[in-house]
């Protein structure tokens, strides 16, 4: 019998190590359970943060996009600037020429109209009567700017 009792002591020595086993089984089920779930989670948050990427990363081209087009958009409108300054320097250029050349044009009919004023009251009558009559307007008005003009070389502002 004693190797009966042996027997059934190795036994149960080996149904307690099995229990054992068991057991740590389960709690490895259990940590891979948790594990499993952590992994899920961890999936689930790093999906969204690809998805944000994603969505950043097309926010991202069409600000590009935008930025190119309005890149474009500024140098077309700068060289549309320049452009207009330079006409705008030259028509300035032309005025500054036109203006001296009427300026010496003036200084001359200054000169010519002093030294023809005397023979030139019965044609301002002429004129004065001519624009009345085309224009309504009033012939001592219209006699009186233009011996002002012939006098001055200018009519002073607000008589006209």
């Amino acid at each position: 019998m004693s190797d009966k009792v042996r027997v059934v002591d190795i036994l149960e020595s080996i149904l307690e190590k099995l229990d054992d086993v068991n057991n740590k089984m389960s709690m490895i089920e259990d940590q891979v359970g948790a594990i499993s779930y952590d992994v899920m989670k961890t999936q689930e948050r790093l999906g969204a943060v690809v998805r944000q990427y994603q969505q950043e990363r097309e926010r991202c081209k069409t600000l590009e996009a935008t930025i190119t087009r309005n890149t474009e958009r500024i140098a077309r409108l700068c060289s549309r600037l320049a452009h207009a300054w330079d006409r705008i320097y030259r028509m300035e250029a032309n005025i500054v020429k036109k203006e001296e050349e009427e300026e010496v044009s003036l200084g001359e009919m200054n000169v010519n109209a002093t030294e023809n004023h005397e023979g030139t009251s019965e044609r301002d009558d002429d004129v004065a009567e001519r624009i009345k009559k085309e224009d309504g307007v009033d012939a001592e008005e219209v006699k009186r700017l233009l011996l002002a003009l012939l006098d001055n070389g200018e009519v002073a502002e607000g008589s006209a």
